[in-house]
């Protein structure tokens, strides 16, 4: 789908979940054949806003207090929500980013292994393939969406991408 709800919502989750069900359903059963579902389009960049109160809850998860975090990343911010919006100008975001690309990555990746699971679960052919199309940039700028693409191939069956950028002359 190409729309912005947050799948780690459970609204958003639930939405997501109908929308494949729907879409599964109502193609097998108007007897279509499609050769790939694709589950979902620029991910990265759909939901990238909306994870800030996911993204703090995983920071106290894994460090507990900001004087953790800090120690790891070098930093000196004076709390959890100084680090998410970069106010402290001289300081390195390295170590924030470096952690958001994990965890919306292991997020994705998570998601997307459910949503291949119940698009299986729907449609029982043998050769059901699954796909994700990904801004072009991930591919070379893993940053750009947070997508881990190792992780994410290995639950695909294709993993492909759209343009975006001109190749060639």
């Amino acid at each position: 789908p190409f729309s912005g709800f947050n799948f780690m919502n459970p609204v958003g989750r639930k939405l997501y979940e109908a929308y494949f069900r729907c879409g599964v359903s109502l193609c097998l059963s108007n007897r279509l054949n499609p050769w790939a579902w694709e589950l979902w389009n620029e991910p990265g960049i759909q939901a990238r806003g909306e994870l800030t109160n996911e993204f703090l809850a995983y920071l106290l998860r894994r460090y507990g207090q900001v004087s953790n975090a800090n120690r790891a990343w070098g930093t000196t911010f004076s709390g959890f929500d100084e680090a998410l919006r970069g106010a402290a100008e001289k300081q390195s975001l390295a170590g924030p980013f470096t952690d958001y690309s994990a965890f919306f990555g292991d997020a994705v990746t998570n998601f997307l292994a459910d949503m291949v699971g119940l698009v299986r679960s729907m449609d029982r052919r043998h050769n059901v393939v699954c796909t994700i199309q990904p801004h072009v940039a991930a591919f070379y700028n893993i940053g750009f969406e947070g997508i881990d693409p190792f992780k994410t191939a290995k639950i695909l069956d294709i993993y492909t991408s759209e343009g975006g950028l001109t190749f060639g002359g």
